[in-house]
């Protein structure tokens, strides 16, 4: 019923659905009455935003005003931002000083492949290659790794991610893949 009503507010009803529309006003009162209610709402979403302009009370700005806020308010926004991202990059950087590394030595088995990456939290997520230990289908790399809980996976022939299965903790990443997760402590 209220797609019909919204069908003949915007005139879009064939002839036989204007009979119906008409009957259905005629014969059903609360239909009439909720007709009248969105014919009414309609109305006013059509009607003028605003009446009239109200008084503000605005006086026109001197120069030195205007200027102020056109040129310098901007402007010492923008230095505090600046400042603020100094200071956020200065802070990261004493925070990682102070967060003490452990090297991990990072093995896999795979002798079916030819290429192997690791990626992770404490890479940035950029691919870091294992190197092959001859013929033996073994791969290693050693890390700098920062205390904490991190999040990583081996890349095979570029494409393949793989979790270790020396580590216990995985997890889903949004991407379908599983993640293993590395505690270091201090």
């Amino acid at each position: 019923m209220y797609d019909m009503v919204s069908l003949f507010i915007d005139d879009e009803l064939t002839l036989d659905l204007k009979h119906d529309f008409v009957e259905n006003i005629h014969n059903d009162q609360e239909f009439y009455l909720e007709t009248i209610d969105f014919i009414d709402q309609e109305k006013l979403l059509r009607g003028d935003v605003v009446d009239r302009v109200p008084d503000t009370g605005y006086v026109e700005q001197s120069f030195k005003n205007r200027f102020f806020r056109s040129v310098m308010r901007p402007l010492a926004y923008g230095l505090a931002g600046a400042a603020t991202m100094v200071l956020v990059v200065w802070m990261s950087w004493v925070n990682h000083a102070q967060i003490p590394a452990h090297m991990n030595r990072f093995v896999i088995y795979r002798p079916d492949v030819t290429k192997v990456e690791i990626a992770g939290s404490f890479t940035g997520w950029e691919r870091i290659p294992l190197t092959s230990l001859g013929q033996s289908g073994y791969w290693e790399v050693t890390l700098e790794v920062p205390t904490g809980v991190h999040r990583y996976t081996y890349i095979l022939e570029g494409e393949t991610p793989f979790a270790d299965p020396t580590i216990l903790a995985v997890e889903s990443d949004d991407f379908g893949g599983i993640n293993s997760i590395l505690t270091t402590e201090s």
